[in-house]
């Protein structure tokens, strides 16, 4: 839950702001999750679905600004994937290097 809460804080506090800032509320949406997303490559699986659920939590967030319902849906939805998917399918829910990385 504490790594949902910060990614949630990060994606609503700091991106969705931002991107609302510099372009409109409406594009921010889209802008914020697209960053989200993005940070999630090069996982083929981890950078699409975080896109599609940051549409949502952006969405959601603009409109109701709690992160709390935020934080507990990620970290339902991250223990959703654990346990329906095989590793191998989500590349461990790694990013970055340490998906490169993997056996």
């Amino acid at each position: 839950m504490p790594w949902a809460a910060g990614q949630q804080f990060a994606l609503q506090i700091v991106l969705l702001r931002e991107a609302q800032a510099a372009t409109s509320r409406r594009k921010g949406i889209a802008v914020a999750a697209a960053v989200f997303g993005a940070l999630h490559l090069p996982n083929p699986f981890l950078a699409p679905v975080t896109l599609v659920a940051a549409l949502a939590w952006c969405w959601i967030y603009d409109r109701h600004p709690n992160l709390v319902p935020l934080a507990l849906s990620h970290a339902v939805c991250t223990l959703a994937i654990l346990w329906c998917f095989d590793p191998a399918f989500t590349g461990h829910l790694r990013v970055g290097r340490a998906y490169l990385q993997l056996d």
